[in-house]
């Protein structure tokens, strides 16, 4: 017969079994769990039972449940456990390491971990002050066999996790355990180098597949990472005991089957953060007998081309890439230069030039600082010729399928994109920082490639051929501008060689789309030094009007492939660049780009909309010098003569103002049509996609004269009420179109309308979805220029929205006045534009704050603040707070849902929380901007196109950033409008988004010195109390305490308001009780019998 015992362990090992059973149903394993919690919770002796289970006589499973009893009775009980009960623990658990576990081959992993797991809990409440006695133990338990070696080196790691890396324990246990640690720390460490020193005599001795090899390499393995655990923050003097063994042996290391591991433990010692003087303890590795031999263990691994040897291939080179910077940071006169220039740089060189460029890319933090330190000039001399050619290696793009080592890092082509996109970057700021220190060696280095480039054959005989080459003049193109964009400012170079490269690459001719794109971002490089060769100027223009129309014969306007678009508007942008950066140069030929774009802009087949559009942008742009407001106003009046003659037709008035027929003409309502001639309704939005361009051209890009006086003598000058203002030439053309681009918006916003929404026809269902031009996409060498059907209904939507808000809020800066004082411009706008906001997507109400608002209150004269900025806010901001506080709801009952059950809609979710969260900020950055923004008010002033001149009436601030505006001011007058924007404000400050929260509490902090009645509404909070709120309106009324020291007093003020997370509430909690505190020991006395002998009287005695 059982006794009761044998009956319980019976019905413990059964419930295990169960739980682990694959073809258990799921009530009897639920059955199974709370079995196995109960008695982990109630039964009285689960000791007994628990290490009764523990040894190595029972199943592995029921094993690992009885460490675990023991560790849930350690954690949970031991603060009620009487001495004699935690004493027992201790010596069967330390009996349980001797006895109850199996050789060091058939143990499993997991048991070992459960029985270290036993003693580190014991240590966290025990030790130092009540088992002094643990060092010796553990020392004893070392030398007792592989695997109770394994189980201390566990021990020691789990400890350092939890106390230092975790941080699990509270601060006294944790600082009386650490201080601990460090008293033993010397004796912890040798006896951890014991393993490593046996493991490197008996590999080297005794064959490598012996059992005592196999044995030997469990131990040092475990040791390896018990000392990762610990390198990186004990003192740098610990390292460096018994002569650098530690080091030694690491590096000993790193040609074994234990070289990954050794590796990761050495890049943890070198790439340490401290002092000066403990990183310069490290430079001994830069002798010659220690750096040989890292070299020679990256030469033993750098061409094999498998998962474990270029993990530590990445390991060595990081490791290598760390005490290079600890060289520069720690530099000193007595270094070995000649063996730094002959050893260690060149295998920088070979990492940064490797096939894989996710290696590449960890040696950028070393030449970043070499190229910084001034005092490793000397060495840099010696090898920049070989850097140079090592950077525009990196820049060269490589496919990942033609890459053997992309594989060990991305998983598929879209990441290895993005990371070479980043990696690029890098490389091009080296570049620059290059440039800025040896700029006359990096512009012949300019010299030299593009000459090369030009002097390769044009004529390529196969595709494969145009592709290497497309891909070197890309790369090309890259270190150019990134040289070019350096050395504007140096007098270093020579004048005449940048004239004689200017001319070569203007007299070069190629055919090739792409090569001839690459050729162009070469010029645009360049263009900065046009003023110092002026007498390029018009070959260049001729060069860029010849790229402008680049065509392949067969191909029309509607047939074009992306290359070849990509060249044309590559040539159009150029164009602007060049007459915004430079029109003081091209202004003389101004009628030479005339008529030019008045020749081609004849022919309907040669030019895009957008190509134009990109044009007479460049004339607008020139047309600022004039300094002749008629010669501008009429060229303007040329310009949007085409703009007039369609929205002021018959067709057009017509459709504008209604939905119907406007949904029939732009063919919304009717069959998708593919991309031809005879597609009437794209036609039709081609030309109000045109007619936008063309506005949005207009408003953006004239300007009247920046000096006052030059503008009053060109007839810029207009009179107001006896003021004198400046007045934009293109005033009296863009403000009778304003009617129509209101008219526009407001029949966008109608064909989200449910009875809209029916009449669409079901190829453009998806039309108000998110496009999918907002998704991250590979570009590839295939041709992608035809779009279907809806893509061009979707982008035309988009289009029409996102320009006119562009419009309007151009308005206000190129009109001024002359809009804010059309009566009735508010109502309009709030009866037009505000109704369809309700229908829309949060994307498209952040594009009307951002594009259209901010900018129009911003540029609105003092004198129209009531009927235009208040007005319109009075009206938007009570339907952004409704809106938020739905929208935020909604996606709290999207976190409950989620967490109930499983879904399948998890990115739109996401989607939808990051468009919310996007939104809410912009609408909180525009009333930042209104109320007390000083930096984001100056910048709109600046950019106002409108010039009071005598006096400025922009939105003024008061010196401190989170001082009210006037208009700030203003705005906290209205009751109404201000009861709303604290209500938005306090709303939003609870909800789960950290910057939009950080915006809110400065807004609040700028309202509470004007409306002490703030102080109820915080009353309100839960269980706060009156002194943590007197101290809270202290630290915000007080401007020169930090931000951090105002946001730890909020925390203080709401920390009775914070709950519990969803997921600590039925947890049960650990509490370690503090011990005696440590007492520091005094000086030994070796005599203290005869510490009155000790002659200090006859020391100082007359005698």
């Amino acid at each position: 017969m059982c006794t009761p015992e044998q009956e319980i362990l019976k019905n413990l090992t059964s419930a295990i079994d169960l739980s682990l059973s694959q073809d258990c149903s799921a009530s009897d394993r639920q059955k199974a769990y709370t079995f196995c919690e109960d008695f982990k919770a109630n039964y009285p002796d689960s000791t007994y039972i628990a290490f009764l289970l523990a040894y190595n006589q029972n199943q592995d499973t029921h094993r690992h449940f009885g460490c675990q009893l023991i560790e849930h009775t350690v954690k949970f009980k031991w603060n009620i456990l009487s001495i004699v009960d935690k004493v027992g623990i201790k010596d069967r658990t330390t009996c349980l390491v001797l006895q109850g576990l199996k050789n060091i081959q058939d143990e499993k992993d997991y048991i070992k971990d459960a029985v270290s797991r036993i003693i580190v809990e014991i240590i966290k409440r025990e030790w130092p002050q009540q088992w002094p006695s643990l060092m010796d133990e553990l020392t004893s338990l070392l030398h007792s066999g592989p695997v109770q070696a394994q189980v201390v080196l566990l021990v020691l790691l789990r400890l350092a996790e939890d106390v230092v890396a975790l941080q699990t324990v509270q601060s006294q246990r944790r600082k009386d355990i650490l201080a601990g640690l460090n008293s033993e720390m010397e004796n912890i460490f040798k006896f951890m180098l014991a393993p490593l020193q046996k493991y490197v005599e008996v590999s080297s001795n005794i064959p490598i597949n012996s059992e005592q090899v196999y044995v030997n390499t469990l131990v040092a393995r475990t040791t390896l990472s018990t000392l990762s655990g610990y390198v990186d923050w004990v003192p740098v003097e610990i390292l460096l005991l018994q002569d650098n063994l530690l080091l030694k042996l690491l590096i000993s290391l790193l040609k074994s089957d234990l070289k990954v591991k050794a590796a990761e433990v050495f890049l943890l010692i070198t790439s340490r953060k401290g002092r000066t003087v403990d990183k310069e303890a490290l430079l001994f590795l830069f002798r010659e007998e220690y750096l040989q031999n890292i070299i020679d263990a990256v030469m033993s691994v750098v061409n094999k081309c498998n998962f474990e040897d270029f993990f530590c291939l990445k390991v060595l080179c990081q490791s290598l890439t760390a005490i290079g910077i600890i060289l520069l940071s720690c530099w000193k006169k007595d270094i070995d230069e000649t063996y730094l220039i002959k050893e260690y740089l060149p295998c920088m060189l070979g990492f940064s030039t490797h096939e894989s460029r996710a290696l590449s890319s960890l040696t950028i933090p070393f030449w970043s600082a070499l190229l910084k330190e001034s005092k490793a000039r000397n060495i840099t001399e010696q090898i920049f010729q070989q850097f140079v050619n090592a950077l525009y290696t990196n820049l060269r793009k490589i496919d990942q399928e033609l890459n053997p080592y992309s594989c060990f890092d991305f998983d598929n082509e879209i990441e290895y994109m993005h990371f070479f996109s980043k990696f690029r970057n890098d490389v091009t700021e080296l570049i620059r920082l290059a440039s800025s220190h040896w700029p006359r060696v990096m512009f012949t280095a300019v010299v030299e490639i593009l000459t090369a480039r030009m002097s390769q054959v044009v004529n390529y005989a196969n595709a494969n051929e145009v592709n290497l080459a497309s891909v070197e003049w890309d790369t090309t193109s890259c270190f150019v501008d990134a040289v070019c964009s350096k050395l504007t400012q140096s007098n270093e170079i020579d004048m005449h060689k940048i004239l004689h490269i200017f001319k070569q690459m203007l007299a070069f001719n190629v055919v090739e789309a792409n090569i001839l794109s690459s050729l162009l971002s070469c010029i645009s490089a360049f263009i900065p030094y046009l003023q110092y060769c002026p007498d390029v100027v018009l070959p260049l223009l001729d060069k860029t009007f010849s790229a402008a129309v680049y065509k392949i014969d067969g191909q029309t306007k509607s047939t074009r492939s992306r290359p070849v678009k990509n060249v044309r508007r590559h040539a159009c942008s150029l164009v602007v660049k060049m007459c915004k950066q430079s029109p003081h140069l091209f202004l003389p030929h101004f009628n030479h780009l005339y008529d030019h774009v008045k020749r081609v802009c004849a022919d309907p087949d040669e030019l895009s909309k957008m190509e134009k559009c990109a044009l007479t942008e460049a004339m607008l742009l020139l047309s600022n010098g004039f300094e002749s407001f008629e010669k501008q106003r009429d060229l303007i009046g040329e310009i949007l003569k085409p703009v007039y003659e369609f929205w002021n037709s018959p067709q057009y008035k017509e459709l504008i103002y209604n939905p119907d027929k406007f949904m029939d003409s732009i063919g919304l309502s009717k069959p998708a049509v593919d991309p031809s001639t005879e597609d009437i309704y794209g036609i039709l939005r081609s030309q109000i996609i045109h007619s936008l361009f063309t506005i949005f051209a207009v408003v953006r890009r004239v300007t009247i004269p920046a000096d006052t006086n030059v503008a009053v003598k060109c007839g810029y000058a207009t009179v107001v009420n006896g003021k004198q203002y400046l007045q934009n030439p293109a005033c009296d053309h863009v403000k009778p179109l304003l009617e129509n681009i209101i008219g526009l918006q407001k029949i966008y916003y109608q064909l989200w309308q449910p009875e809209y929404i029916k009449r669409r026809h079901p190829d453009f269902s998806k039309v108000f979805l998110l496009s999918e031009s907002r998704h991250v996409y590979l570009s590839t060498n295939e041709s992608h220029n035809e779009k279907n059907p809806q893509d061009r209904m979707q982008n035309f939507l988009k289009t029409i929205h996102d320009y006119s808000n562009h419009i309007l809020g151009h308005y206000g800066i190129c009109l001024g006045r002359n809009l804010y004082n059309i009566q009735g411009l508010s109502e309009v706008l709030v009866s037009c534009l505000f109704p369809g906001l309700n229908l829309v997507t949060d994307c498209h109400v952040r594009s009307v704050i951002r594009t259209f608002l901010k900018p129009y209150f911003l540029n609105c004269p003092k004198e129209y603040w009531s009927e235009n900025v208040l007005h319109m806010l009075s009206k938007f901001c009570p339907f952004m707070y409704s809106r938020l506080e739905v929208r935020w709801q909604r996606i709290d009952d999207y976190s409950e849902a989620i967490s109930e059950c499983e879904t399948n809609t998890e990115s739109e979710e996401v989607l939808e929380d990051q468009l919310l969260r996007l939104l809410t900020r912009e609408y909180l950055d525009l009333l930042i901007v209104l109320c007390f923004s000083k930096k984001l008010a100056s910048n709109t002033e600046t950019e106002s196109k409108e010039m009071v001149m005598d006096e400025t009436e922009a939105i003024n601030t008061s010196n401190s950033s989170n001082d009210l505006t006037e208009c700030g001011l203003t705005i906290c007058s209205k009751e109404d409008l201000f009861q709303c924007l604290v209500v938005t404000i306090f709303t939003i400050m609870v909800k789960n988004d950290s910057s939009s929260c950080a915006k809110c509490v400065n807004l609040a902090q700028a309202f509470r010195p004007h409306h002490p009645q703030l102080v109820e509404v915080m009353k309100q909070i839960p269980n706060i109390s009156n002194e943590a709120l007197l101290n809270y309106e202290k630290h915000t009324m007080n401007s020169s305490l930090t931000d951090k020291k105002k946001r730890n007093a909020f925390k203080v003020l709401i920390n009775g308001a914070i709950g519990h997370h969803i997921s600590e509430e039925y947890k049960l909690k650990i509490r370690i009780e503090d011990l005696p505190r440590l007492v520091a020991r005094n000086m030994k006395v070796s005599n203290t019998e005869d510490i009155s002998n000790l002659g200090l009287c006859e020391l100082f005695s007359n005698k």
